[in-house]
């Protein structure tokens, strides 16, 4: 088992899932920003990435568990 684990170039979780969901995203992005300098209509479907308001409300969840964490996991609302 210690030789498999140590094979693998990620190694903890889902290494596989994880990989493949930014490559996803990168493909997706890359889709658009080259649709966007070539003038070809661009996939609707790769238009799902996230933004900066995304990026916000990421820090604004992970600060609120953290809050949360510090107060024994008392509920802290993220409205």
């Amino acid at each position: 088992m210690k030789q498999l684990i140590e094979c693998h170039e990620l190694r903890w979780s889902h290494p596989e899932g994880y990989r493949e969901a930014f490559a996803n995203l990168y493909t997706d992005l890359a889709e658009v920003i080259i649709a966007q300098h070539t003038n070809v209509p661009e996939n609707p479907l790769a238009r799902y990435f996230p933004n900066i308001t995304d990026g916000a409300e990421g820090v604004k969840f992970v600060e609120a568990a953290v809050k949360s964490n510090q107060n024994n996991g008392k509920w802290v609302s993220l409205l």
